[in-house]
C-alpha cells in the first residue's frame, strides 16, 4: 500500500522542526569540541575539521568575511587600486579559511568526560581560534569563536537548502568561493532515482532529512549512508514497517556511538508519525523482519492481526 505521509504544521525547516530535531540528536555546543572521533566540531554537530564548507559557514556567521571585505575595500581605496576581481576575492577567502583550518588541524583535541568544550585541549584550541578571530576586529568580528543557538539553526538551514559564500560578481553564474546546492537537493535526487516523492513539510521527510544530514554517504550503496538502498527500497514499495526496520536496525553499519544514539531517537519519531496511517498486515513485513520484530511492531501499534 502507498505510504500516507503526515503533514507538519509548518515548514520542516522551521526552528521547531528539523533544526530542533537535529539538536536532540547532536546536542548544541557553542564552542569547539572533540566529537566521538576526536574531530573539531561546533554548534549542532558541524564538523569544522574535515568539511571546509562548514568552517566557512561558521566564519561567515562570525562576520569574518564581512570584516575582511571592509578591510580590503579600505586598503584598495587608500592605495588607489581597482575593484577586486572574483579570483582575487576567492584567493583572499581561501587564505582566511586556510589559516583557521591550519589552527584546527594543528591542535589535537580530546573529549573530556565532564562535557564537550571542557577539556584543556579544547580550551587551547578555542584560545587559538579567538586570537585569530581578533585580528579582524574592529570590522565586526565577535572576538569569540562561538556560535549561538539561532546561528546554529541558520547554518543548519543553509546546509540543507544550499548556500553560497562569495557571490558571483560578474553575473555569469560562476566564480563563487563556495557554492553548495544543499542536502535537500541531493536527498530529493536520491529519492527520485527510486521514483519516490515525499512532500517536504511532512514528518517522514523530516526523518529522512535528519538521517541524510548526519551521514549522506557517497551514494545509496555506501555503507555509511543512512538513507541507503534498503530504506529507499522499502519506501519505493510503500512498506512503512520495513522502512521503520531499516531506520531502527539496518542502518549504522559502522556502529558509531553518535549514530546509534540517533537511531534510538528517530525511531519513536518515525513511529509516532505513522499512527494516523492505515494498519499494516503481517504480510507487509519482509522476511528480514523476524517474529521478534513482528511482535515488537505489533506491541507498538505498527501492525495488527
Amino acid at each position: 500500500m502507498a505510504i500516507q505521509y503526515q503533514p507538519l504544521p509548518e515548514s520542516y525547516l522551521a526552528d521547531a522542526q528539523l533544526p530542533t530535531t537535529l539538536r536532540k540528536f547532536e546536542d548544541f555546543v557553542a564552542v569547539p569540541y572533540a566529537d566521538s572521533k576526536g574531530l573539531a566540531t561546533i554548534g549542532i554537530g558541524f564538523n569544522i575539521r574535515q568539511v571546509q564548507a562548514y568552517l566557512a559557514l561558521v566564519l561567515k556567521k562570525l562576520n569574518v568575511f564581512t570584516a575582511s571585505d571592509a578591510a580590503e575595500a579600505q586598503r584598495r581605496q587608500q592605495n588607489n587600486l581597482g575593484a577586486e576581481t572574483e579570483a582575487e576575492r576567492n584567493t583572499r577567502y581561501g587564505t582566511i579559511v586556510g589559516k583557521f583550518a591550519s589552527i584546527i588541524s594543528g591542535t589535537p583535541i580530546v573529549a573530556d568526560p565532564s562535557g564537550p568544550g571542557n577539556a584543556e585541549s579544547e580550551q587551547i584550541l578555542k584560545q587559538k581560534l579567538d586570537t585569530e578571530l581578533a585580528t579582524y576586529v574592529p570590522w565586526g568580528s565577535s572576538g569569540s569563536f562561538a556560535l549561538t543557538l539561532p546561528q546554529s539553526f541558520e547554518i543548519t538551514r543553509e546546509i540543507v537548502q544550499g548556500f553560497e559564500i562569495g557571490p558571483d560578481l560578474d553575473g555569469d553564474g560562476k566564480g563563487q568561493f563556495i557554492k553548495d546546492r544543499g542536502k535537500e537537493f541531493r536527498l530529493d535526487t536520491r529519492l527520485q532515482k527510486y521514483g519516490i516523492a515525499v512532500q517536504h513539510d511532512t514528518r517522514e521527510y523530516e526523518v529522512l532529512a535528519s538521517l541524510f544530514f548526519q551521514s549522506e554517504g557517497k551514494d545509496e550503496f555506501d555503507k555509511t549512508a543512512l538513507v541507503g538502498n534498503g530504506l529507499l527500497t522499502a519506501l519505493q514499495q510503500g512498506n512503512r514497517a520495513e522502512a521503520w526496520y531499516e531506520i531502527r536496525y539496518a542502518s549504522n553499519g559502522n556502529q558509531l556511538p553518535g549514530i546509534a544514539k540517533r537511531r534510538y531517537v528517530r525511531q519513536p519519531h518515525e513511529r509516532a508519525a505513522s499512527r494516523g496511517e492505515a494498519s499494516l498486515s503481517h504480510a507487509a513485513i519482509s522476511p528480514v523482519a523476524d517474529n521478534k520484530l513482528r511482535e515488537k511492531l505489533w506491541r507498538q501499534g505498527w501492525i495488527r492481526q
